[in-house]
């Protein structure tokens, strides 16, 4: 009788040992879990908590050894079924949450081809409304007086000013959707740079303003997509221009080595610690579509951070409000 004891006790011990084993692996396991979207903390918690209670409460009077071995298996079964159940309502949640990504990534490529669809088709008509206006200007269809030449020079550049908006809702949908790419090439430096400071034409109109060239005597050789760091640039100075109404803008070109540095400095209401944080929101196919934020950002800017990130660049904020900003971008010469 007494070895017959001594064998349960012997293979309630192994039971037991067993029991610590598994509870260990199925701790791990659970605890990987956890820390899964959408899992159910309080379920996987009591899991847990029951398991390290039975694996270390205190062991049963030993006069019936094989009622210590049923409890003990029964208490086993039980876990092991509510593991079955929390790995099943694992699997239905994260069989929800990849049909609302995959809803998601529907609705934002319609979205993205919406907006590249409209500001495809306005392009034209807004062509044709600077051409005109340009042509009348110079005089092709009869005499135009001071005032008229005036006013039709202020249509051409707000009509460039709408065309520019459009082109950055375009790339905005292509960075969201992850197709926005740069064309790299030689780029005539000097001339980015003046035209770009002409776009400023519509937005000043008022003396008091001053744009200020500071210019290196020998241009940098520069390999970049011409068009965009136009855009970035064009978009910077005109985010400056609407900021002040005294003062000056100053557009600073600095090589220094393998990087061209370009600073934008104004003297205008400058920006506050958390207005400088919004100032470039991160866009991109990981990040919630900027069109359908509740506070809408500066769209232009945006796309200027991104055109410089893509450079392999960066660029950084000094402000203080009431006076004035100084914005410092810094590409390479040579993107990799």
């Amino acid at each position: 009788m007494t070895n017959n004891h001594n064998a349960a006790f012997h293979q309630a011990k192994k039971n037991l040992l067993l029991m610590l084993v598994g509870g260990g692996i199925v701790a791990a396991v659970l605890l990987y879990w956890l820390l899964e979207p959408g899992y159910g903390i309080g379920t996987a918690v009591g899991v847990l908590l029951s398991l390290l209670i039975i694996a270390f409460s205190p062991t049963p009077s030993a006069h019936n050894p094989q009622q210590q071995i049923d409890q003990l298996q029964t208490s086993l079964t039980q876990r092991e079924n509510e593991l079955v159940q929390l790995q099943s309502e694992l699997q239905q949640t994260q069989g929800q949450l990849k049909k609302v990504e995959e809803t998601a990534v529907l609705d934002r490529t319609a979205r993205n081809h919406f907006w590249r669809h409209i500001s495809h088709e306005l392009r034209t008509p807004l062509n044709g409304v600077i051409n005109f206006s340009h042509m009348i200007g110079l005089g092709f269809y009869g005499d135009v007086t001071a005032k008229q030449t005036n006013y039709l020079s202020r249509i051409e550049q707000s009509g460039w000013f709408l065309l520019t908006m459009l082109n950055d809702l375009s790339d905005l949908a292509k960075i969201e959707s992850d197709e926005f790419h740069l064309n790299l090439a030689p780029t005539d430096l000097q001339s980015v740079c003046e035209e770009s400071l002409a776009t400023l034409n519509s937005v000043i109109t008022d003396d008091d303003v001053r744009l200020i060239r500071d210019y290196p005597d020998t241009w940098p050789l520069l390999t970049a997509d011409e068009r965009r760091l136009k855009q970035m640039l064009s978009n910077l100075l005109r985010n400056a221009a609407r900021q002040i109404e005294e003062g000056y803008i100053a557009l600073r070109v600095q090589p220094e080595a393998a990087w061209l540095q370009l600073v934008i400095e104004d003297t205008g209401e400058g920006m506050t610690p958390e207005q400088q944080t919004a100032l470039f929101p991160a866009i991109g196919p990981d990040q919630p579509p900027l069109m359908l934020q509740e506070e809408k950002p500066n769209f232009g800017l945006a796309v200027a951070a991104k055109i410089i990130e893509t450079h392999g660049g960066s660029i950084q904020i000094k402000s203080e409000k009431g006076r004035g900003t100084v914005l410092t971008i810094r590409i390479p010469t040579r993107p990799a």
